[in-house]
């Protein structure tokens, strides 16, 4: 097989001088199915005109492709179109969660991821890209007489949802670095539908997966969705140690931007125990005198101070505009 052909798709990504992202195609397709993916996006017609295959040897190998994560239907004026990973975090999650992965693949994500993965957020961040995903606040000690907006209100996104797949957290599975929950990434409408017909997921009721949230507060994992106003297809609860987006946001303020909200602390009713410090994922509060302090620059609004909270001193005050999402 020819290197150039999978470094050509790793180029798509701009990550052609990235030893292992061309492995890591390498493993995932064949030099033929590499020029079926570098003849995207288009129906099968068009990519078996480009690739001088017939139809028939082109949908077989779409299936294949289908399967692995890395060709993906999307409905177009004329019909089906054919189109490649959008990019590196969507080639991870959509590859990474293939039933039959070779263990070598889960290997060069987690190689790739810790050693790098920084240098491509250094990346985006320079070209201006993002943020791609966001905060969504715990809703249960917002501030009374602020409007919250359903799409920043995690339950409520949920029971909206006309169909919900749970599936395993990418992030966790590819860098391992705790050992939170796995099965609580939610996938909504569409996106549960890819998901059980890829068998990455199972579908669950809108009760069951408010429970999966309420679990995830307890567990001290932050909700996060994408950074849109409408439209909510992914709903995570995320750890910062290994989620893929928070953790930059954190560490180099790119790829996520924080709730509308921030932490508030009332000096007469709080008692100082500590438990917001221990709980917070961002160093974002400390007790001090006798009393907690918040730090407005660390804090992402997530809101699991609050939650846990002995004398419920902690509320989340907006700080920032209805406009700030998307």
């Amino acid at each position: 097989m020819s290197e150039n052909t999978f470094k050509q798709l790793a180029d798509t990504m701009r990550l052609g001088s990235s030893e292992r992202i061309v492995k890591i195609w390498s493993l995932l397709c064949n030099e033929e199915e590499a020029s079926i993916l570098l003849a995207m996006p288009g129906p099968v017609e068009s990519i078996a005109l480009k690739t001088g295959m017939g139809v028939g040897a082109v949908e077989e190998s779409l299936s294949r492709l289908f399967m692995r994560g890395v060709a993906f239907e999307e409905n177009g004026a004329d019909g089906i179109v054919w189109s490649r990973p959008k990019g590196l975090i969507h080639f991870h999650d959509s590859t990474v969660i293939w039933k039959e992965a070779p263990e070598t693949l889960k290997v060069l994500w987690k190689e790739f991821m810790d050693e790098e993965y920084p240098m491509f957020v250094s990346m985006v961040k320079k070209a201006g890209l993002g943020p791609f995903m966001r905060v969504v606040p715990v809703n249960k000690k917002i501030e009374s007489g602020t409007e919250i907006l359903p799409y920043e209100d995690a339950a409520e996104i949920v029971k909206k949802a006309k169909k919900i797949a749970v599936v395993e957290c990418r992030c966790r599975m590819t860098r391992g670095k705790c050992d939170a929950n796995r099965e609580v990434c939610l996938q909504l409408n569409e996106f549960a539908e890819y998901m059980v017909k890829r068998g990455s997921g199972r579908i669950i009721t809108n009760d069951e997966a408010i429970a999966i949230l309420d679990d995830a507060e307890r567990a001290g994992l932050i909700h996060a969705a994408e950074n849109r106003s409408s439209g909510t297809r992914v709903l995570c609860n995320c750890c910062t140690c290994c989620c893929l987006m928070l953790g930059p946001m954190i560490k180099y303020g790119a790829f996520a931007n924080p709730s509308r909200y921030v932490a508030v602390v009332s000096e007469s009713e709080c008692s100082g125990c500590g438990m917001c410090e221990s709980r917070c994922r961002t160093q974002a509060i400390k007790v001090e005198a006798d009393f907690a302090v918040v730090d407005d620059k660390k804090c992402i609004g997530c809101g699991l101070c609050s939650t846990a909270c002995p004398t419920e001193a902690i509320s989340l005050k907006e700080i920032r505009s209805k406009q700030f999402i998307p």
